[in-house]
This record gives C-alpha cells, structure tokens and sequence, in this order.
C-alpha cells in the first residue's frame, strides 16, 4: 500500500495530508484496487452497513449500496472493476429507495457488483443455507472463500464457468482468517490448535483439491429446521380427486408412446349357422391317443468336486456395492429427521438408601428417589421408611410442576407407628 494507512484517516499518495473518514462510525473491512486509485469499504453509516468507494487521488466518496442488508468482505477482481462480497440479502437488487423494516437472513452468500454498470443490479454466486465470507478471488471465474456449510469452516472454491463449490480444505477446527499467494502456491491461515491461535503456512498447496466431509449433527439439525419452516410457510394445494385422476392420466398420456392405430379389417369368413341338421349328423372323429413318445432328459451326474450352490450362483451375478453406494446405506442410516416436538421422557434422577435408629421405630431403613424429565419441568419425589418388623413406618410421594413462573406441588405422606403396651390383669 505505500504510504497509504487505513484506519479513520487516509493518507494520499504525495500528500502529507491525511483525510479523516470521521463520516463513519466503523470501517469493518477494505480492499484496494490492482492499479491502487479507487479503495472499496465496508463501513457502518448511521447504524446501517454498506459498501463505500472512494478515490486515492480525489476526495470523492461514492455509496454502492443503502438498504438495510449487511455487505461484508468486499474485495476487487484482478484486472477488473468488479468487486466480490458478501451479504446476507434476500434479493438481487440495491434499490436506495428500500427502507422499510425488513427480516434479515442468517445466511451469507457472495455477490458480485460491476462498478462500470448504471443498473442497481447485482448477480448472485453462491445460494446455501450457511455464512459465506471473506472471498477471494483469483481471476473472473475461481473464487475462493470460507463456509461453515459443514459446520466448520472451511476452505471452499467456486467455479462461475460451472456453478459448482467444492471444499479444499478439512481442518477438524474452524478457519480464523486466510490469504493465498497463486503465484508460489502457498495458503496461510489462522486456525486453533490446542485451544490457542496460530498461524500456519501451508506451502505447494494444491487448489484444485476436492475433499467431502459429511455435515455436523447441528448443521443437520439447522438444515432440517430451515427446510421444515419453509415447507409450512408454503400454501397447501388443495386438489380433488377428480383433478389429481385426469393430472395422472395427462402425465401417463404424455410419457406413452402412442401408436397409429391400424384399420380393422373385415372378416371374410363365412358364419355357419347354429341350426343342427338331425336327418344328416356327422359325429366328431374320436381322439387318437398320442403316439409321440415323451423324451426323457438323462441327468447329468453330479461333480463334487466342483459344485456350485444357487446361493453361489446368484451372488455371482449381482454387481458388486461401490463405495458411493455403500456411503449412501450409511447415511440413510445415520440421516437425522426432525425437528420434533418435545415429549415428556422421565429418568431416575437418584436412589438413596440408609439405616435410621428411630427412639420410637428403634432400628429401620430408609430409600428416597427423585424422577424428573430431561428439562426438569417435572420432578417426582417419594421415600419408604420402615422398621425391620415391618409394622411401623412412613410413606410420602410428591410431585412438582416446575414449567412456569410459578411453580406447584402436591405431596402425600403417611405415618404409622405401632406400640405394643402390656395388658393390665
């Protein structure tokens, strides 16, 4: 960069004179141009994110966006004036005149933005359920960028020409920050090793890598959340029974492949008549047998020492698993379904068993245990006291319900003692 500092001030090339950029209350990140005369920012105005270009030479500062989306990580295309970034919108559009509240989205995606074009038109690259951030971009085509669409980020690569992501890298922790040098084929990064930072550097690291790492549990979990909210919000397409008929029946007709149906030819045969003529009857000939011998197949002895079971036989011909079909057994296995909702399941919570020496009882035993379900909203208590003669002892069960603000019980106890007094003659 020179003698060029960004902070809340610029220094200009051949100035000595710095230019605050006390417009802003946050700059969250920058990127200069490969010639060095414009800098695009993402800087917080008015509580409101959004990208900035400014100029090195002039003091002109030019706002791309002003809507209520998020704009982080721009940076500019090698040899181009389009500049990589990402957000979390919702649409495709930079229209100035949005300013009504809106919902924003959890998930990042990259955009790409032409400073050349008049259109408030940006085009979308990425479109997951996930937080695609920090790109960069190797030439108008590969762009390479962190994701958790796994659930730790990672490396990933896109291809424009394609459309196609793929990840290069399977760290077991989540990337902090990377940088790329395409020239001597290095990455640098920033990751947690033994639950402190560092920087490592990855030397002749191949960018064409592809690796496939399954999801985490959360990440399944979020993904089947997503998807559920989206199926519910969707309008319900009621159809009779009469219309899903003729839809099958359109589909079946169009899948078909109908033939040109021949003419039906004219019998030219002549139709006797049923009439039976008694005076001159004709029986039917009668059956012969059949004089064709049947021939009888001689079994061929059996080979014991090679003899193929069907079993043997069968398996033979089935093709043989691959390992993507196998993967995909596991995974319908393993595949996580919901989210459900919530259903009571109670557990012992704890069992205690002691002796008691009782001046009434004399010499019993005691056991209390405690139930409650997994977010303990609710919670069962009872006990059993008893001495060794079993007539004298003490019962109680209380249950709690713990859910609300306010929190009830009710409990039942039952207290015996037996004494023995001598009889009086």
């Amino acid at each position: 960069m020179g003698n060029t500092f960004f902070g809340y001030m610029i220094w200009l090339p051949k100035s000595k004179l710095p230019r605050e950029l006390d417009r802003f209350s946050n700059i969250r990140s920058f990127n200069f141009s490969g010639n060095g005369r414009l800098a695009i920012l993402s800087a917080d105005l008015q509580g409101q994110n959004d990208l900035f270009l400014i100029s090195s030479r002039r003091d002109r500062t030019r706002r791309l966006t002003n809507d209520l989306y998020d704009d982080l990580d721009p940076s500019f295309i090698p040899n181009s004036n389009t500049i990589v970034f990402t957000s979390n919108r919702t649409t495709d559009s930079v229209d100035t005149a949005l300013k009504q509240y809106i919902k924003s989205s959890p998930n990042y995606n990259l955009f790409l933005f032409n400073l050349d074009t008049t259109t408030n038109v940006v085009n979308r690259l990425t479109n997951t359920f996930s937080k695609d951030f920090h790109p960069k971009a190797q030439d108008e085509n590969n762009f390479y960028y962190m994701s958790d669409q796994r659930g730790i980020v990672n490396l990933f690569k896109y291809d424009r020409q394609t459309g196609i992501y793929s990840q290069i890298t399977n760290f077991n922790s989540s990337i902090k920050d990377f940088d790329l040098d395409f020239y001597n084929r290095s990455l640098a990064l920033v990751t947690t090793k033994k639950l402190n930072e560092d920087i490592f550097i990855i030397n002749n690291f191949n960018f064409q890598r592809q690796v496939f790492t399954p999801a985490s549990r959360r990440k399944e979990i979020q993904q089947a959340k997503i998807v559920t909210e989206r199926r519910k919000k969707e309008p319900a397409k009621s159809m009779s029974i009469k219309d899903l008929i003729n839809s099958r029946l359109k589909e079946k007709q169009d899948t078909t492949r109908q033939e040109p149906e021949k003419p039906v030819e004219k019998d030219t045969t002549e139709i006797k008549s049923n009439v039976i003529d008694v005076e001159n009857y004709h029986f039917e000939d009668v059956v012969k047998k059949d004089t064709i011998k049947p021939q009888i197949t001689k079994e061929k002895p059996l080979n014991t020492d090679d003899y193929v079971f069907e079993d043997e036989a069968v398996k033979a011909k089935q093709p043989t698993e691959t390992f993507l079909t196998r993967y995909m057994k596991a995974r319908e296995s393993s595949r996580v379904t919901g989210p459900f909702p919530y259903t009571p399941k109670f557990s012992y919570e704890n069992v205690v068993t002691n002796f008691v020496i009782d001046p009434l009882r004399g010499f019993s035993m005691k056991i209390e245990t405690q139930m409650n379900d997994m977010r303990e909203n609710y919670r069962i208590l009872g006990g059993l006291q008893t001495a060794f003669d079993f007539k004298s002892g003490d019962v109680y069960l209380e249950f709690q319900y713990l859910p609300n603000r306010i929190d009830f019980s009710a409990r039942f106890d039952r207290r015996v003692i037996f004494w023995d007094t001598p009889r009086k003659i």
